[in-house]
């Protein structure tokens, strides 16, 4: 839930009072989730987070495009001055939070409907300049990086890939049910990416995971050597 409130904030500010007013409701065999008039939240844990196929295309959607926007933050809201092309799709948080939910239900390498999906919600120039970034931005599949986090080429991948990585991987964790031993794997790409001295892009993960630590967990000391150098006087380092 944390999650998505900060997601609201960052991307959707219009939809930040709602968000924030939503209560939290374990819910066991809903199969889904779903909002009342009393802006309760029931979530069926078990069903919406035990298929990883349903939600990492998602995920890595929004970190890429997340991704893009840190890179590019001039195109986040670029507002025209042409009446006439300001009537069509153009840039702006609510357009790209739109693009990301379309995106995330097509075929990655349905690249023609990907650019009709961009050129529709946040206008030509964005939706070219995000296609041809995205495809030197090709992310690893969060689940297969968990299982084995050696598969990952740290040392040459460039920075901003290894970004939507960890940040994918960091959102897959928080939204699923709380696992030990799903939050310790998380971890353990973590101090990977440390150990070959990606400590830096891997940081903001470092943070969300800590903030979402199991109940009974203690922040490994592995964890604590690799990230000790950048968080030394974050006070992120409770047990």
């Amino acid at each position: 839930m944390t999650l998505w409130r900060t997601d609201a904030l960052d991307l959707m500010p219009y939809m930040a009072s709602v968000m924030f007013s939503l209560r939290l409701v374990d819910a066991p065999g809903l199969g889904t989730f779903a909002v009342d008039p009393g802006h309760r939240l029931y979530v069926d844990f078990d069903a919406v987070g035990a298929d990883p196929q349903r939600w990492t295309p998602r995920l890595c959607v929004r970190a890429k495009v997340t991704t893009f926007l840190r890179s590019r933050p001039d195109l986040l809201h670029k507002m025209p001055t042409d009446p006439v092309t300001a009537g069509k799709g153009l840039p702006s948080p609510r357009s790209w939070t739109n693009a990301m939910a379309v995106l995330g239900e097509l075929p990655a390498n349905d690249e023609d409907a990907a650019l009709l999906v961009l050129t529709g919600c946040v206008g030509p120039g964005a939706a070219t300049e995000y296609l041809a970034w995205a495809a030197t931005a090709s992310l690893y599949y969060p689940d297969a990086v968990l299982a084995d986090p050696d598969i990952v080429d740290w040392r040459g991948s460039r920075p901003d890939q290894l970004f939507a990585l960890v940040y994918s991987i960091a959102a897959l964790v928080q939204i699923r049910p709380s696992s030990p031993k799903g939050w310790l794997a998380a971890i353990r790409v973590l101090e990977a990416a440390a150990a070959h001295q990606r400590a830096d892009v891997a940081a903001p993960a470092v943070k969300m995971l800590i903030r979402s630590k199991p109940k009974g967990v203690s922040v490994p000391v592995s964890l604590r050597d690799a990230f000790a150098p950048l968080f030394a006087h974050s006070g992120r380092w409770a047990a």
